[in-house]
């Protein structure tokens, strides 16, 4: 039991691997694959903190290893929301441009942050804003995914009403991103 949770942590590398591949090809089946992939991959991230926390496994290596995997995992979702063959942006490209760009700089700046305090020993603290970023990022690359692979699977276009969800979410995911790295540089 000691170590499953770091390999659960790890799994979500090739996990992802696979994700991206797989939600980049133009056949629906690789896209659903890589769709089943990105969710596994998400049920991972939940299952290796509660095991880690209630068996008493947490390790430095989890650590430093979890958050990584989550930033990859993430960062790879949203240009895959960007790259994906089956989604037509339309007046939302711009934007979810911008938003991807501060959550990729939220992501690095956080790093830094918590490398910095790891020194110093005082280690930063996740804030509930962190945790709402993180949960608004799951929820709406995984609906985006579903939703996605479901158009794909019926051969049908996505509505615009889909679009208008998806780029909603990633709005929301980057306004908390702004959020939540303006917490932890108060804490610093």
């Amino acid at each position: 039991m000691r170590y499953i949770p770091n390999i659960l942590t790890a799994l979500r590398f090739p996990l992802t691997i696979i994700f991206l591949y797989g939600i980049l090809q133009p056949s629906a089946a690789w896209r659903i694959a890589g769709t089943v992939c990105f969710m596994l991959s998400a049920l991972t991230d939940l299952l290796d903190g509660i095991l880690a926390r209630r068996y008493g496994v947490v390790t430095e290596f989890g650590a430093f290893l979890d958050p990584l995997a989550d930033k990859f995992q993430v960062l790879a979702g949203f240009t895959a929301l960007l790259l994906h063959p089956g989604l037509q942006w339309g007046m939302w490209h711009t934007v979810i441009v911008v938003s991807v760009i501060v959550i990729a700089a939220r992501e690095v700046t956080v790093t830094v942050l918590r490398s910095y305090r790891k020194k110093r020993d005082k280690p930063l603290r996740t804030s509930m804003w962190g945790k709402a970023k993180t949960m608004t990022q799951m929820l709406t690359l995984i609906v985006a995914f579903v939703l996605a692979a479901v158009t794909d699977a019926l051969g049908a276009t996505e509505p615009r009403l889909l679009i208008h969800l998806i780029g909603t979410g990633i709005v929301a995911s980057a306004l908390l991103a702004g959020v939540s790295v303006v917490v932890y540089v108060r804490q610093t």
